[in-house]
């Protein structure tokens, strides 16, 4: 890993300390939330995305192949949602291909500081006693969160339904 020396000045960090894509356990004391927003028509439980994976998205050719993958198997395939890739970036997330219903992935909050944007990653899945459907399912998502110079950094969480 590189990292960046940097002034040792208050308030700013004195190195690189993450990457987009990273993940880390928890978000740091003192983020602040960062205003995001769920793009509407991109969250679904059928996907053709059939591994877990995380994204994030600069580029409107990197958001129309993502959209392909995501739209799945939608006839017509409607066109990929308006982006705008001066002022925003686009994070994906998908759980995989699961066996029924009952699953979900969404995004609680995105807060920041001056060392990276953390988004959070909620995947959700039917306890024991739920009753599901027995269809497979793929849920997978997308948000908008600010373009700016702050690597994307994930932070994972888990939820098991008592139904």
């Amino acid at each position: 890993m590189f990292l960046l020396a940097a002034a040792c000045e208050e308030g700013q960090p004195t190195e690189a300390a993450f990457q987009d894509g990273d993940t880390v356990t928890e978000v740091p004391a003192g983020a602040t939330a960062v205003t995001y927003g769920a793009i509407q028509e991109a969250t679904t439980q059928v996907s053709s995305i059939q591994e877990r994976e995380r994204g994030i998205i600069s580029t409107q050719v990197e958001w129309e192949a993502y959209w392909v993958r995501f739209a799945g198997s939608v006839q017509p395939m409607p066109p990929a949602p308006t982006v705008d890739f001066n002022a925003e970036r686009v994070v994906t997330a998908a759980m995989g291909g699961r066996p029924t219903g009952g699953y979900g992935i969404s995004v609680p909050e995105v807060r920041g500081d001056p060392d990276a944007i953390y988004v959070v990653i909620m995947e959700t899945s039917p306890g024991p006693s739920c009753i599901v459907t027995q269809a497979t399912t793929a849920p997978a998502l997308a948000v908008r969160v600010p373009a700016d110079n702050r690597p994307v950094v994930f932070v994972e969480e888990t939820q098991v339904l008592d139904c």
